[in-house]
């Protein structure tokens, strides 16, 4: 049986680090997470939460030669909860306008638009009749 040889990543805000293992034909994404030592080193490492390439995987998928095994760390927040905060600080309370209100502002902006011949006029309202 040959080997194969993998990247095994994991980054922390101030410090990345990368070993590069040999592992048998077969291994798993969970078989290199464990052979490249970094579960010892930090014990937060949930081999559940990896992927290869940037994409996720599951803890048993099949390795290949060259594969780059990447470690997620959890998010520290939400990022559905920190666009909605961020949208909720920044929103202009404006007073409701009603429909006819809109409607002849879009028609005083559409009356004072300026045309650049006669014939685009006519033919540009006829499309609308």
């Amino acid at each position: 049986m040959s080997a194969i040889v993998v990247d095994v990543v994991y980054a922390l805000p101030r410090r990345q680090v990368m070993r590069r293992i040999a592992l048998p034909e077969g291994s798993t994404l969970a078989d290199a997470i464990r052979a490249s030592g970094l579960a010892v080193e930090f014990p937060e490492i949930d081999s559940t939460r990896a992927g290869i390439y940037g994409k996720p995987a599951a803890a048993g998928a099949i390795l290949r030669d060259r594969d780059r095994v990447e470690i997620y760390r959890p998010l520290q927040t939400d990022p559905k909860e920190v666009r909605r905060a961020r949208a909720a600080s920044t929103r202009v309370m404006r007073p409701p306008i009603s429909y006819c209100a809109r409607r002849s502002l879009a028609l005083r902006q559409f009356s004072s638009l300026r045309c650049a011949s006669a014939d685009f006029c006519s033919d540009s309202f006829a499309a609308f009749a």
